[in-house]
């Protein structure tokens, strides 16, 4: 029997992924399966509003939030407030730090990574995070040519080595990208193994 866990997540980028994952985790007989719920974008009322309706529906469940963290940092529209203040029940937001694009090129090798990192400092998205009209561009000139929003890009595939370098590249402090969503996975498959 499989442990169901439900991923609110932005969009449809996030539900590529976790279709890959899940695909991962079938193949390698990992004990988990993931349902992702796309809350159509990362802002908090979406949010909420999609992790209300997935309470409604059964509020035993283990539900997970993954967001981008670029726009709480940004702080559009008072978000961190607002997450702040959220209801009791609702569990802490895993956030990619900045953004989902960041947390993909973790998994990448060390080269790629580098070469990132140093395109992101140029902009300087540690300090005010690039907008997507900002980042999609460098990103197909310099790391994934065929990247679209709402779909991995062709060359990108989930195995055990790009997931030993996720979790490697998020524990390393002197990499400036971080995922609470890769400290969970993380956890989930060494306690299937």
């Amino acid at each position: 029997m499989k442990t169901s866990i439900t991923i609110i997540c932005e969009g449809a980028s996030e539900l590529a992924y976790i279709q890959e994952i899940n695909r991962y985790m079938r193949e390698n007989e990992i004990d988990y399966v993931f349902h992702a719920r796309d809350a159509q974008g990362g802002f908090f009322a979406n949010i909420e509003r999609k992790y209300s309706h997935e309470y409604q529906k059964n509020s035993k469940q283990w539900v997970e939030i993954w967001v981008d963290g670029d726009i709480y940092i940004r702080d559009e529209i008072d978000l961190q407030e607002r997450y702040d203040n959220r209801i009791e029940h609702m569990p802490d937001f895993r956030f990619n730090y900045m953004n989902f694009e960041d947390f993909l090129i973790m998994h990448l090798e060390d080269d790629k990574l580098k070469k990132w990192e140093a395109l992101c400092r140029k902009q300087g998205h540690f300090i005010t995070p690039m907008i997507a009209d900002a980042y999609k561009p460098l990103l197909r000139e310099h790391i994934f040519r065929d990247y679209r929003k709402g779909f991995l890009p062709d060359q990108f595939a989930i195995t055990q080595d790009c997931l030993a370098r996720l979790f490697q590249h998020n524990k390393d402090d002197k990499i400036p990208f971080r995922s609470d969503f890769a400290d969970f996975l993380e956890d989930i498959l060494v306690a299937s193994k």
